[in-house]
């Protein structure tokens, strides 16, 4: 993974949950707050290269919500090998199971995370059938 030791010197992945349009809103709220604290954010298309990506240390962290597990599990195990924190939006191990996934370095992992919780807790989304599991 990278030595990036701050948010606003990475350069993050993402996708877009192409799938499920009626929950762009909450994606859409978590892009616009890291992309106004990071360095930039790409879209290569496939997630496991994203997640190759970070674990390579091209990409400081990633982020993508309804994913399969096919999509994350080999990139996640990569990311984890490399020395990178891999979770679902609550930083929760069963990312696998939720669909939703961070993986970054160790540090930044939290900011990312921060700034999920921030979004996904905000009164304006809950109820909005975002699709999350009450945060613990």
């Amino acid at each position: 993974v990278s030595r990036g030791e701050t948010l606003k010197t990475s350069l993050l992945g993402t996708g877009f949950p192409f799938r499920v349009r009626e929950y762009l809103y909450g994606y859409i709220e978590l892009f616009k707050l890291l992309f106004n604290q990071c360095r930039g954010i790409r879209r290569a298309g496939a997630a496991v290269i994203d997640l190759a990506y970070v674990a390579a240390g091209r990409l400081d962290g990633f982020f993508e919500l309804y994913l399969k597990p096919w999509d994350m599990a080999a990139g996640a195990l990569l990311v984890e090998e490399a020395g990178g924190v891999v979770s679902d939006m609550v930083g929760a191990s069963d990312f696998l199971e939720s669909g939703h996934i961070i993986a970054a370095n160790p540090h930044i992992y939290d900011n990312i995370l921060t700034a999920a919780r921030s979004v996904f807790e905000a009164e304006e989304l809950k109820g909005l059938g975002t699709g999350f599991r009450p945060l613990r």
